[in-house]
């Protein structure tokens, strides 16, 4: 299902003009109230070029007290292996950002490259390799690479 800005979407954001056919866009915006002091905001973007398959996600969430994070995601959908219209490859760039979210003086770093390669209409080959960094004023950590990799199915709803 392919969703399309509202007209009024697309004059709030002004980021898809009405006759941007070829763009997909979605974002989503919100507000937690764990207690007095630990409010949360949250809020991402995400835009897709459907004819050259390039698309982005930005995401950031902050709490009351300074702690936040922010992701950004970049990459390229596209029939790159030669299984069909149906069966794209995607590649993506992730980065991700924060700062004070495990206590005060604490941060993450997250870097990784991965690839999804659909076997079939709900059959999906995933591997994602990536560079973890953490550093906190108390404790002493490895920075960690992560691999992930497997086959899933996705399930249609």
């Amino acid at each position: 299902m392919v969703w399309e800005p509202t007209p009024v979407a697309r004059k709030i954001l002004k980021l898809c003009p009405p006759d941007a056919s070829g763009y997909n866009f979605k974002a989503d915006a919100g507000y937690g109230y764990a207690s007095r002091n630990d409010d949360y905001v949250h809020g991402s973007v995400s835009l897709l070029h459907r004819v050259s398959g390039i698309n982005l996600h930005v995401a950031h969430g902050q709490y009351d007290d300074g702690r936040f994070y922010a992701n950004t995601k970049a990459g390229i959908i596209g029939d790159f292996l030669g299984f069909g219209e149906s069966y794209k490859t995607a590649f993506s760039l992730q980065r991700t950002y924060g700062d004070d979210l495990n206590g005060e003086g604490t941060s993450i770093n997250y870097t990784s490259a991965s690839t999804v390669q659909n076997l079939g209409p709900n059959l999906q080959l995933y591997v994602q390799l990536g560079l973890q960094e953490y550093d906190d004023t108390v404790n002493s950590y490895l920075d960690g690479k992560i691999t992930f990799a497997g086959v899933r199915y996705v399930f249609d709803f």
